[in-house]
């Protein structure tokens, strides 16, 4: 029996038949404001996490000479390093109608079922809730802990399943942390994971669920790979902007007697 039923908050609103997206935009002409003006305005956003879209308004105004080309390309340097994630207007409108249009249906105490289209990906929660029994979610990549908020990550099925305890897990399990591109999981067990990436940099990919300091084998594109986990279990991988790849979770190498 469902016991409850909710939207999901969203950056947008219903005006009639169609939905009004909230994102950045630049002033009218008559009073334009200048790349440099605009990375104040970005700089100035920078505190927490970012909620809203970064967009970056730019004409032949602001290229006719070195002053001016100077100040854009401080603006676009700005956008290359932050961790943004790259994505086109009707992606991201996308995900704003997807979430204004999601439900959340709650099964019990800690379990609830997710109905979208896949594109919203997110469900973010108080850190006091607990955390995903991964063993028991169906259609969850994963999650992260920010700011004490609790952010859970789907795989963009029309239906996931999020089952939350307050006790460790009996056994870890791997899963998803944080990627700065979209991420499409093929595969997803205990052990090991496929996925593929694209973006229009390179991939920064975490991971947890590792054990302390165990080994992360990985194929990226046809090609072998390792990387160590850290002592909480977790691994970065620094993937190229286009891959398809294969992660096993392995136990820590066996230590090298001195002689």
């Amino acid at each position: 029996v469902l016991a409850e039923s909710a939207p999901l908050a969203s950056h947008g609103m219903q005006q009639g038949g169609s939905i009004e997206v909230f994102a950045t935009g630049d002033a009218p002409t008559s009073s334009r404001t200048t790349p440099i003006q605009q990375l104040g305005r970005l700089q100035a956003g920078e505190k927490g996490r970012r909620t809203s879209p970064v967009s970056v308004n730019c004409s032949f105004l602001d290229v006719q000479n070195e002053q001016a080309i100077a100040g854009l390309e401080k603006v676009l340097d700005w956008c290359a390093q932050a961790p943004l994630h790259t994505m086109s207007a009707a992606a991201y409108a996308a995900s704003v109608r997807d979430s204004m249009q999601s439900r959340i249906l709650r099964l019990a105490k800690d379990h609830w079922i997710i109905l979208n289209e896949g594109a919203a990906r997110t469900v973010r929660l108080p850190v006091s809730s607990g955390q995903p029994d991964l063993a028991r979610c169906h259609g969850i990549s994963g999650y992260a802990v920010r700011d004490g908020q609790l952010y859970i990550h789907t795989m963009g099925r029309v239906r996931s399943e999020i089952v939350l305890t307050q006790l460790a897990p009996a056994s870890s399990q791997l899963h998803l942390i944080e990627s700065s591109s979209h991420i499409e999981f093929l595969e997803l067990a205990s052990r090991r994971a496929t996925f593929q990436v694209k973006d229009w940099r390179p991939v920064e990919l975490v991971l947890g669920g590792f054990a302390p300091h165990g080994l992360c084998a990985y194929i990226e594109n046809g090609r072998p790979y390792s990387a160590n986990a850290d002592a909480k279990g977790i691994v970065r991988l620094e993937l190229s902007r286009q891959a398809t790849v294969s992660v096993q979770s392995l136990p820590p190498a066996t230590a090298t007697a001195e002689n």
